[in-house]
């Protein structure tokens, strides 16, 4: 899971905020 973080913040820095709350 903290892979699949890495990359998917890597892909989308713009959704840092969002991400967080999706995950």
């Amino acid at each position: 899971v903290v892979d699949f973080y890495d990359y998917y913040k890597g892909q989308m820095e713009a959704w840092d905020g969002p991400a967080l709350l999706l995950f």
